[in-house]
């Protein structure tokens, strides 16, 4: 089975979504060329209206899960489980501590663009660019960052902007979905008409009012305290922000033009976090140093010429710092392959810290790509003994069991995990169709890849693989009546999202 069935379909549209975005697009266009129709007063929220009455937290949701469904096809998002699941368990720490959660809950993700930015979408999902993860100095102006964003979705100024002009904020909205259009068909206009739009459009139409930065400010410094981090990290990040600038603000950080900011502010922000301040607040992890030195090393274009850089610096004072150095350099090693390379620093570091999830996998990694088979399997078994539910962990396991032709235990590795309590990374269903398909059971993989689309709301996609499979099974069997019900599942609930949809008019 081709290796691109398991990749997402570029320059393609849900087929039950498409028309809808394209008469959106249109209807922006032609009122960007009139003018703007007039909407009937009616139509118009009135003073005092409960925002829920505009646009309810489950429309929001809706909105936010359909947007979510167009970026992951044409953003380029981070694809690393290792990130992934760091970033994830950041947002996490600090989504524990807010008042409110969204419909569907959180979704965290990173975009690979090298601009400091982050942004938070309607219903809960929020994006952080590499360049703002790079950009930070500890984890705790990181996670600053992250805990402002949820303070925009705790207090629903996305809705709250919709409320105060209903017939502007939808064609902002329009006019993000537009650039998906564009997207889907061209990925390198589509990344900058959907961070635009995102970003620049939807978070510049909010403008982040004073009041909703100034309120983010507030409830994000809080979150910070609450999750035990040093709440003065976010006025750090603000004043890094500020300088980086410049004088003349040539270089204004897209985070500033879609969150602007100024003295007086960060001087309120700063006098709330030192009132919020304790001695045991974090600052930062070797975690984050891992993990910022790793994004550096996967997403360069030019590893070699990173490579010689980083081989060029000076030792770090810092002992995480100095691990780090010496991890992403391994990684770059990895990349080169210089496996021999490779493994000598991280058979240093793992004996140091023989616990370290992220040390464990990079070494397992480099024996095998060393050509030590049984070493590689035997380091990844300690690692996961260490952490047993980690999708790194299974994602890494995936990979070493099926170079080492173990597909069958591979099926049953990734079938344990999506059995697991907890959330579930949808990433995992593609490895078992992968698994599967390498295992020669191809109605397992159809069904696998089925979920896979079903989770990132590609119905039409998740009918046929769930079809495919349902053809290969025996009829009367239990595992025909199952997929039999499955599919009546999914097109009952493509029906549901269609007649759900707050922009089908």
């Amino acid at each position: 089975m081709p290796a691109d069935r398991y990749r997402p379909a570029a320059g393609s549209l849900h087929p039950e979504t498409s028309d809808l975005i394209r008469r959106i697009a249109i209807l922006v266009l032609l009122t960007a060329i009139a003018g703007g129709p007039t909407a009937p007063a009616a139509e118009l929220p009135s003073m005092g209206e409960p925002v829920d009455q505009v646009l309810s937290p489950r429309q929001e949701a809706e909105i936010g899960r359909e947007l979510m469904a167009q970026a992951r096809r044409a953003l380029d998002l981070n694809r690393d489980p290792e990130i992934a699941a760091y970033i994830d368990s950041i947002g996490r720490r600090l989504a524990t501590h807010s008042d409110s959660t969204p419909v569907n809950g959180y979704t965290f993700f990173v975009v690979r663009n090298a601009s400091i930015n982050a942004f938070a979408g309607p219903g809960g999902y929020i994006g952080v660019h590499s360049g703002l993860i790079t950009e930070a100095e500890t984890e705790a102006q990181m996670a600053g960052v992250i805990a402002h964003e949820i303070a925009h979705v705790s207090q629903r100024h996305i809705a709250r902007s919709f409320a105060r002009s209903q017939r502007d904020s939808y064609a902002t909205l329009a006019a993000i979905l537009a650039g998906l259009v564009i997207g889907s068909q061209n990925p390198q206009a589509g990344q900058a008409a959907i961070t635009g739009g995102i970003a620049a459009g939807q978070q510049r139409r909010i403008n982040y009012t004073r009041s909703n930065e100034y309120e983010a400010d507030r409830i994000g410094i809080a979150l910070l305290a609450r999750a035990g981090y040093d709440p003065v990290g976010m006025t750090e990040f603000f004043e890094t922000l500020m300088r980086s600038a410049g004088a003349g603000g040539s270089q204004v950080p897209e985070f500033l033009r879609t969150h602007p900011l100024s003295q007086n502010r960060i001087a309120e922000a700063a006098s709330r976090a030192d009132a919020l301040q304790r001695h045991d607040q974090r600052r930062d992890t070797l975690s984050f140093q891992l993990m910022k030195a790793r994004m550096q090393a996967q997403f360069s274009d030019q590893p070699g010429r990173l490579h010689d850089r980083w081989r060029q610096r000076d030792p770090a004072e810092d002992d995480d710092r100095a691990a780090a150095q010496q991890y992403g350099l391994a990684v770059l090693e990895l990349r080169l392959d210089q496996h021999e390379r490779a493994r000598e620093r991280l058979d240093e570091l793992h004996a140091a810290a023989p616990d370290n999830l992220h040390y464990g996998l990079a070494l397992a990694r480099s024996l095998q790509s060393g050509g030590d088979a049984e070493a590689a399997l035997a380091t990844w078994e300690d690692t996961r003994a260490l952490h047993p539910d980690g999708y790194p962990v299974v994602a890494t396991g995936h990979d070493l069991l099926l170079g080492n032709e173990q597909a069958d235990r591979a099926v049953e590795l990734v079938t344990d995990y999506l059995r697991g309590d907890g959330p579930m990374e949808p990433e995992a269903w593609r490895l078992l169709a992968e698994a599967a398909d390498a295992a020669d059971r191809p109605g397992r993989s159809h069904e696998a890849l089925g979920e896979y689309y079903v989770r990132v709301d590609r119905l039409e996609q998740a009918l046929t693989q769930l079809e495919l499979a349902l053809e290969r099974a025996e009829s009367g069997s239990t595992e025909h009546t199952r997929l039999t019900t499955r599919v009546e599942q999914v097109r009952e609930l493509r029906r549901e999202r269609l007649a759900s949809n707050p922009l089908g008019g």
